[in-house]
């Protein structure tokens, strides 16, 4: 079959995709989301004085729910997806997993925090973003490495990737190990290590899961894995993309929203996190508000931080034609005490509630923020 048959079905594919989003697609400030069948809010880590303001780091805990809103496909060429599955990544690496999998958080030293879900199903872990509260949980009878410090009662199916180059956590070799009525597989792919904690509810696809596990430059939904948005921004030089203008786009073009999350890891290795895509209501609505948004920049503190301009994350985001096209590409610094805003080629915006909360979503969440920039980009609790 020929690529131009192929690149025709996929583009045909895709416009049917978003002309359904379109229709289901909410404001940007609530984009849509299946109702979990499960889930808490859980504290990911502690308020940290800094000066005269804080540094707010939370994050939503959705083990069991159902994903995020993006069952797009985005142009370009995305890894492939059986049916009734769907890809997470995390760096340069993408692992299939079934579609009822939800988003969750493996358990770490501080896993007596909460109270489990006994109810939970099985879930993707996003990540903690390095954030553990200093806590003493109460040491369980030893296990093998890797199978997690939290009671085995409280133990449910997952996939977690481990960042080798950052992770300080226990070392866990490749291979098969079993341990009562669980397995873990473990299998290392460059600087990820690609973990499953499967039981006999799980075994039966945990094989298929593990074999899925591929590497590539686009992520599942269609980010680049590796991008000039990871570099860390230096005082008065804000990180800005090369080319992309917000105010040329049309908004009646722009059928969905691609949302790139990615630690600053600098820009010579894979560092994207997650990933997310909305629907076009969400999509005109963010652009709307950008459009809206003072061109200053900000909100800034830079009275709050030793280092000001030192940054965590940042966003890539792309409004989307039919096809999947980018139409222009904004970054969007949020989590430092100065050199916030929203910035295309040429352009910088204010952070605004409707111009940075609304983008956090799925499994692109808000880790952590300082002062007033927090507070417009921090998503409201369900």
């Amino acid at each position: 079959m020929s690529d131009e048959i192929e690149d025709g079905r996929a583009a045909q594919a895709f416009r049917a995709a978003l002309t359904r989003a379109a229709d289901e697609a909410p404001d940007v400030a609530r984009p849509t989301r299946p109702a979990p069948r499960r889930g808490r809010w859980v504290a990911a880590g502690a308020a940290l004085a800094v000066a005269a303001s804080a540094v707010v780091a939370l994050a939503l805990a959705d083990r069991g729910g159902a994903p995020g809103d993006g069952a797009l496909d985005p142009a370009g060429e995305p890894p492939a997806v059986a049916d009734g599955w769907r890809g997470v990544t995390f760096r340069d690496v993408t692992v299939q997993v079934p579609e009822e999998w939800g988003d969750g958080y493996a358990p770490r030293a501080d896993w007596c925090i909460g109270e489990p879900d006994p109810d939970a199903g099985p879930y993707v872990d996003v990540g903690n973003a390095g954030f553990t509260a200093a806590i003493g949980c109460l040491q369980q009878p030893p296990v093998p490495p890797g199978f997690g410090p939290a009671p085995e009662e409280q133990w449910v199916p997952h996939l977690r990737f481990v960042d080798l180059t950052r992770d300080d956590g226990d070392e866990v070799v490749d291979g098969t190990t079993a341990h009562g009525g669980w397995t873990l597989r473990v299998r290392t792919i460059g600087d990820v290590q690609v973990r499953l904690l499967s039981d006999a509810s799980t075994e039966d696809v945990a094989g298929e899961i593990m074999a899925s596990a591929m590497t590539g430059d686009l992520g599942a939904l269609g980010c680049d894995t590796t991008s000039p948005a990871q570099e860390q921004p230096r005082e008065g030089e804000p990180v800005v993309p090369a080319e992309g203008d917000l105010g040329a786009v049309d908004p009646d073009e722009v059928q969905g929203l691609l949302v790139c999350q990615y630690d600053r890891v600098g820009d010579d290795v894979p560092g994207l996190r997650a990933e997310r895509l909305a629907g076009a209501a969400a999509a005109r609505a963010w652009l709307g508000a950008v459009r809206e948004a003072p061109r200053t920049g900000g909100p800034d503190q830079p009275q709050n931080c030793m280092e000001p301009w030192e940054s965590t994350m940042t966003l890539a985001v792309h409004p989307l034609d039919v096809d999947g096209s980018r139409l222009a590409t904004a970054y969007v610094a949020y989590d430092a005490c100065a050199g916030n805003g929203v910035r295309d080629a040429s352009t910088t915006w204010e952070l605004t509630r409707d111009d940075c909360a609304a983008l956090f979503d799925g499994r692109v969440r808000f880790w952590s923020g300082n002062g007033e920039a927090a507070e417009r980009c921090l998503p409201a609790r369900d």
